[in-house]
C-alpha cells in the first residue's frame, strides 16, 4: 500500500507542475501580448501630430521665464540673508545697502513678474482647458 500511495503523490506532483507550467506559459503569452499593445500605442502618441502646439509653445515659454524668475529672487533672498548675517556679525553695513538700494529697481519688478506671470500662466492654462472641453 505504501507503494501505491508514493506513486499517486508522484502522479498529483507530476499533476500540479504540468498545471503550473501551463499557467506559467499563458501568463507570459498574454504579456507579451500587452507589452506589443503598449508598444503600439506608445508609437501612435508620438507619431500622431498635435494640433495645439503653437499654444504649448507660448506657455511653455512662460513657464521657463517664471521659473528663472523664481530662481533669481531666491537667488536675491539668498543675497539679503548673508547680508544681513554680515552686517550682524561684523556691524558692517555695506552690503545691506546695496541690497536695499536695488530692491525698488530689480527686486520689486522681479517679483510682481513672478506674481503676473502665474496668473498668465493660469489664464492660458484654463483657456487650453476650455478649448479641450469645446473639442
Amino acid at each position: 500500500m505504501a507503494l501505491v500511495s508514493r506513486a499517486e503523490g508522484d502522479q498529483k506532483a507530476t499533476d500540479v507542475s504540468a498545471d503550473l507550467e501551463d499557467t506559467l506559459k499563458a501568463d507570459l503569452e498574454r504579456l507579451k501580448a500587452a507589452e506589443q499593445a503598449s508598444k503600439a500605442r506608445f508609437s501612435a502618441d508620438l507619431s500622431a501630430p498635435r494640433e495645439d502646439d503653437e499654444g504649448e509653445g507660448i506657455k511653455g515659454l512662460v513657464d521657463q521665464f517664471l521659473i528663472a524668475d523664481f530662481f533669481f529672487i531666491l537667488a536675491a533672498l539668498a543675497a539679503l540673508a548673508i547680508a544681513i548675517g554680515v552686517n550682524i556679525a561684523t556691524e558692517d553695513d555695506t552690503l545691506a545697502q546695496y541690497w536695499l538700494a536695488l530692491w525698488p529697481f530689480v527686486f520689486q519688478p522681479a517679483i510682481g513678474i513672478l506674481m503676473a506671470g502665474a496668473l498668465v500662466s493660469g489664464g492660458l492654462g484654463w483657456i487650453r482647458e476650455q478649448q479641450d472641453k469645446m473639442k
